[in-house]
């Protein structure tokens, strides 16, 4: 059998996507598995934790010249 468009098959998930925020009855309901308080559980909160790991890779590079021009040096006979 020839590989083409016409016979391929579509990958199916082993798990169904959750519904988050959907009620109390569907199991994802309240705090949306999220948990109580805390950096994580507040919107945007994850964002803010990967700058903050990011800060010790930026001080530890050296800062590089913005605009400025590097001439070149030429001899004088």
């Amino acid at each position: 059998m020839t590989l083409s468009l016409s016979n391929l098959l579509s990958v199916k998930t082993k798990n169904p996507k959750k519904r988050l925020g959907r009620g109390n009855a569907s199991g994802e309901g309240g705090y949306c598995g999220r948990g109580l308080k805390g950096q994580r559980s507040r919107s945007g909160g994850r964002k803010g934790l990967k700058i903050k790991g990011l800060r010790i890779l930026s001080r530890s590079l050296p800062k590089l010249g913005g605009f400025k021009k590097h001439k070149k040096i030429k001899n004088k006979k």
